[in-house]
Order: C-alpha cells, then sequence, then structure tokens
C-alpha cells in the first residue's frame, strides 16, 4: 500500500469515528433532554391502614401482661390470628380462654411487626391492660362526676364482627321498667363489657360484680351500642325480689 493510500485510509477511519461519536453524543443528549421533560413518575408507596389494631395505655404492675413485657404505647394488631379493631374484638378472643390459657399477640413495636405470648389471669382485668383503638379520634375516659344516667364519654369505632351473644359475652335482652337500666337509658342488644374499668366477658361475670355491690351503690358501666362504645353513671336499686339486694334492672341473653 502506498503511502497516500495509506493517508487516505486513516482519514477515512477518523471520520467514521468522528461521526460515530457525534451520533452517540446526540442520541444521549436526547434521551437526557427527554427524562427531563418526562420524567416516570414515582413508585407508589404500599397503602396500609395508618391506624391498625388496638393502642396499649396502660399495663398493670405484676399483671399477665406485665410479664409478657407489653409495654403503653405498642399496639396489638392481631390475637391468635385475628386482626384487632375494636376491644370487642380482643374481649372476644379472651372469652374463648380459660384461666392460664396462652394468647399469641402479634405487636407493632417501632413499626416492626413482633410475636410474643400472654396468658388469661384469673381475675378482671384478665390480661391487666388497658387499651384504646388506635386512630387519630382515639380517647382515653377520663372518670368524672355526672349527674345519674348521664353519658359520660363517647368513642367512635369500627363495627365489631364478632356476634357477642354467640361469645358469651352480657348482652342485653330486656330492660325492666321503672329500673336503673330504664333511667340510664341503656337498650336491648347493648353489650356490657365493663363495669367500674373492669372488664365484663360474660354474664356470669356481670351477675357477680352486681351482687357484689349494695344498695344506692354508684357504678360507671360501660357497654357497647353498634359501633359505639358508652360508659354511663347509674346508681343502684333495690331489688323488688330483696330489698338488700342491689338491682340494675336488666335481663341478659342467655345461649
Amino acid at each position: 500500500m502506498s503511502s497516500q493510500q495509506r493517508n487516505i485510509t486513516i482519514t477515512a477511519v477518523i471520520l467514521l469515528a468522528l461521526i460515530l461519536l457525534c451520533w452517540g453524543t446526540f442520541v444521549l443528549g436526547s434521551n437526557l433532554v427527554d427524562r427531563f421533560q418526562n420524567p416516570e413518575p414515582p413508585t407508589p408507596a404500599p397503602t396500609v391502614d395508618a391506624y391498625p389494631g388496638l393502642l396499649i395505655i396502660d399495663v398493670f404492675l405484676d399483671s399477665p401482661g406485665a410479664r409478657a413485657g407489653l409495654q403503653a404505647g405498642q399496639i396489638i394488631v392481631e390475637a391468635d390470628g385475628i386482626s384487632m379493631n375494636t376491644p370487642l374484638d380482643l374481649q372476644g378472643v379472651i372469652a374463648t380462654k380459660q384461666s392460664g390459657d396462652i394468647i399469641n399477640l402479634i405487636l407493632l413495636v417501632d413499626g416492626e411487626r413482633r410475636q410474643t405470648e400472654v396468658f388469661r389471669g384469673i381475675d378482671p382485668p384478665y390480661l391487666g391492660i388497658e387499651i384504646i383503638e388506635n386512630g387519630p379520634d382515639g380517647t382515653i375516659q377520663l372518670e368524672t362526676p355526672t349527674p345519674e344516667g348521664e353519658v359520660m364519654a363517647e368513642e367512635t369505632a369500627v363495627p365489631s364482627t364478632l356476634d357477642a351473644t354467640q361469645l358469651g359475652l352480657a348482652v342485653i335482652a330486656a330492660v325492666l321498667p321503672n329500673s336503673p337500666a330504664t333511667a340510664a337509658e341503656l337498650a336491648v342488644g347493648d353489650v356490657i363489657t365493663a363495669i367500674d374499668g373492669n372488664a365484663i366477658l360474660t354474664g356470669a361475670e356481670l351477675v357477680q360484680a352486681i351482687n357484689e355491690k349494695a344498695v344506692g351503690d354508684a357504678i360507671r358501666l360501660t357497654i357497647r351500642r353498634g359501633p359505639d362504645t358508652l360508659t354511663y353513671s347509674i346508681v343502684l336499686a333495690a331489688s323488688p325480689d330483696d330489698a338488700n339486694r342491689a338491682f340494675l334492672g336488666i335481663e341478659l341473653h342467655t345461649e
């Protein structure tokens, strides 16, 4: 190959390389401009319930909850595999247990799910914890003096999917006339869940709690009515059958 041919070949290779370089620069620039003008939409975050479960607001000393390491601020999201939306959901699980039985809990702690076990105690409150529905409107019910029968606190919640009667809870079947229950405007279908802050899980527990009271005693009665939790201040009267026995004036559903 002559010197002139070699020079022509080298020049052609250089020109081809320059053309390829210019083309690559053009394509790269076009892609960058297109990305700036038409950015890809951000990947949406997974949707989750912002307020799942039951928020623990107090753990009683030497209780099953304390021995299980439960702490205020933790959130119970499951109990024995059942999602927790209302306190009645947890009460339903507890109602299926005997004293000493284990309940498996899934907790939400600092954004992480943790599993633990707690046993059902002998006396109420059976787990030794105080809970409210986790949510922006969750409120702690405080004791305040109110006139007889006046609603003390109200909390809106998700309706429970559990059948309270089948679970053996204290469900009102009848309200007797001229009774403290009538004065407080209790209604058929109300589920009594606590007396003076102590959980009531069965009709038998309610009867026992009333029998331990005296005529004229004032009680704080917490009920579940549809999606609402209501607390009433009620003064017990004397039973029509026994003047020395405290009387609320209701009949309960039986299984």
